[in-house]
């Protein structure tokens, strides 16, 4: 991320959050939508090292913006 001064990265279905962990970098899956088939589809939220408050602001921002997430059926 330093090389292209890259605030974070987005990944889809968590795929880069392995590599994320091994690096010591921050990583957050939000909902953003899901298949034809009702399986969900996530977005991965990557962040520079102890930047976990711009990580929360960007995934509560998408979340706010995208509506994405659905409650379970029969959820209480």
């Amino acid at each position: 991320m330093k090389m292209h001064n890259l605030d974070g990265i987005l990944s889809i279905n968590n795929f880069h959050a392995g590599y994320a962990a091994v690096a010591k970098y921050p990583a957050l899956t939000v909902p953003m939508g899901y298949q034809t088939d009702g399986k969900p589809r996530g977005l991965t939220f990557i962040a520079k090292p102890f930047q976990e408050k711009s990580l929360l602001q960007w995934a509560l921002a998408y979340e706010q913006l995208s509506k994405a997430r659905k409650l379970p059926a029969n959820y209480q």
